[in-house]
């Protein structure tokens, strides 16, 4: 019921946030969006950067918050592995001259606001919630950088994150008691 209610004011804030600079011309646009390199890698890199720290913040969260011990595991788990996953990044990005965010993207923010203001089940269904939604777009942009990628690098990395990740999604569905494990 809480997914239902957030998914819609989700897509309004989203969609209030592009508005502006769909009308504004390239000039008038924020320092921040002019910023964003035009390399397919190196968005990239600094999307899987943001989800990753999504995944940390999100899962500190449920150590405190989680009424179940196997949601703290998963919590954990998230947070070593994309922490490393992070560390792995960072020294590619570095190599490249490519800036990451350091910490999740707007959206990802409001996530976690959201479900930091609840405890117990309530917060254990959002949060496995969102790492639901997370994980499976997080397969989506490993798959695409696969597809599509150019740098041999990172397309190493998408390939070799990519079942780890899927994992995760897997994981996440069997504590939320969602079936389909893949």
């Amino acid at each position: 019921m809480m997914r239902l209610l957030i998914a819609p004011l989700m897509l309004t804030l989203s969609l209030a946030a592009c508005a502006p600079a769909q009308t504004q011309s390239p000039a008038a646009r924020p320092a921040a969006m002019a910023a964003l390199p035009s390399n397919p890698d190196a968005l990239f890199m600094m999307a899987v950067s943001m989800t990753n720290h999504f995944e940390i913040e999100s899962s500190q969260a449920a150590l405190t918050k989680s009424s179940r011990a196997d949601v703290r595991e998963y919590a954990q788990r998230m947070i070593t592995e994309h922490t490393n996953a992070e560390r792995q990044l960072a020294q590619m990005a570095a190599a490249r001259n490519v800036p990451l965010p350091g910490q999740p993207g707007p959206d990802q923010r409001l996530k976690i606001m959201y479900a930091s203001q609840l405890s117990g089940p309530n917060f254990d269904a959002v949060y496995l919630a969102n790492q639901i939604v997370g994980h499976e777009s997080a397969v989506a942009l490993l798959q695409s950088e696969i597809g599509a990628g150019r740098d041999p690098q990172a397309v190493a990395m998408a390939r070799q994150m990519l079942p780890i990740i899927q994992d995760h999604l897997a994981h996440a569905r069997r504590l939320a008691g969602t079936g389909n494990p893949q």
